[in-house]
């Protein structure tokens, strides 16, 4: 089986950029998510990356961490009185549960132009981070078809159910509770107690992986998409998703993982090779 191991969120903080560069020199990490909304992290990202050509760059639309890549006046439905974005804990309120579709579309496109400034062609994906809605969903479809761009935003309509991707039949984060079939209000809870610091330090993704508790075995082509980095200020300030994510690069560059890896014949790829290996065999 084939197993593509891809990391969310990378140069939203510069230690989350760090983070994935140690999983990516010293770990099985082949894949990431530029986010380009903060402009001076995405450089950094993206020339640290040029060390590793080897490493899939996909693109995490981001209207809910940090600062936008437009200007605050441009986006007023996305954004605070400081000029950050809404948090995504923010969004999640009734109130705020939905944007202006220009606002929304006119933020993802500038996202988009700067990935392919950056990094000087389109991302070999597209996925969102955090909050979604049906103005964030239609707009990303829209901005994915015009650019000619594999993207994934919602169960239905994205590529990996297209292709056929596998994610763990239970999710290592919650403390390890099945989120299928959760209602909001189960899911809303779940997300409470993982806010929880010392909920997200037990969290242990070796021994998830090691014993196959997310079925990964049973795949043609498993999906891991984790978040691994180190933490900083910054990062605690963002987003209350912070302590778990050494707990993710842990695993990435565990040599009990390897050898799992090694054991079962396992072949690590990317999103891109992936995709490319379906489109193949059609």
């Amino acid at each position: 089986m084939k197993m593509i191991v891809s990391a969310a969120d990378y140069a939203m903080t510069e230690s989350i950029t760090d983070g994935c560069i140690r999983a990516i020199r010293d770990g099985i990490l082949v894949d990431v998510g530029l986010m380009t909304n903060n402009e001076a992290y995405a450089r950094r990202g993206v020339e640290a990356l040029r060390h590793y050509p080897h490493v899939c760059i996909g693109m995490d639309w981001n209207l809910v961490s940090g600062i936008p890549a437009c200007r605050p006046e441009e986006i007023p439905s996305l954004v605070d009185s400081d000029g950050r974005f809404l948090k995504s804990q923010v969004r999640r309120l009734p109130r705020y549960a939905e944007a202006d579709f220009g606002d929304i579309y006119r933020e993802m496109e500038r996202q988009l132009q700067r990935f392919i400034q950056l990094v000087g062609h389109t991302p070999a994906y597209i996925l969102g981070h955090s909050w979604s809605s049906p103005n964030l969903v239609r707009a990303g479809y829209e901005l994915a078809e015009k650019y000619k761009v594999p993207a994934n935003l919602d169960a239905a309509n994205g590529f990996e159910a297209r292709y056929g991707f596998k994610r763990p039949t239970q999710s290592w984060y919650f403390s390890q509770d099945h989120m299928e079939g959760q209602t909001t209000s189960e899911l809303m809870r779940a997300r409470k107690k993982f806010d929880d610091a010392n909920v997200q330090k037990a969290v242990d993704v070796v021994d998830f992986l090691v014993k196959d508790k997310g079925n990964l075995l049973h795949n043609a082509y498993s999906l891991f998409r984790c978040h691994c980095g180190y933490c900083d200020a910054e990062l605690f300030e963002m987003s209350t998703f912070n302590l778990v994510r050494v707990r993710d690069l842990e695993a990435l560059c565990s040599p009990k993982v390897k050898q799992w890896i090694q054991e079962h014949g396992i072949e690590v790829v990317s999103m891109e090779q992936a995709m490319k290996e379906m489109d193949a065999k059609t």
